[in-house]
């Protein structure tokens, strides 16, 4: 997981997923604070894992999901508006 702070730092260097996105490339972004961003990651990581199993992705994905977790049970989370 990256903050926000991060992310800006990034794209500033044309760095990360944002920096690497073509101007016109539609992203998708959630939110620690989301109440849906666990389940919608872990669906993304199961689905990784059917066409690549061996992705190092996964590895990434998991401690990912472990920072969201941790970030939720000390903050508030909501449903998206």
């Amino acid at each position: 997981m990256v903050t926000k702070r991060e992310v800006v730092e990034q794209l500033s260097r044309g760095e990360g997923c944002l920096g690497k996105a073509a101007d016109d490339e539609p992203v998708f972004v959630l939110r620690g604070q989301d109440a849906l961003a666990i389940r919608t990651i872990g669906f993304w990581r199961d689905e990784l894992r059917k066409v690549a199993p061996n992705s190092p992705k996964l590895d990434i994905i998991h401690d990912e999901l472990n920072e969201f977790l941790e970030w939720q049970i000390r903050h508030k989370m909501k449903w998206p508006d």
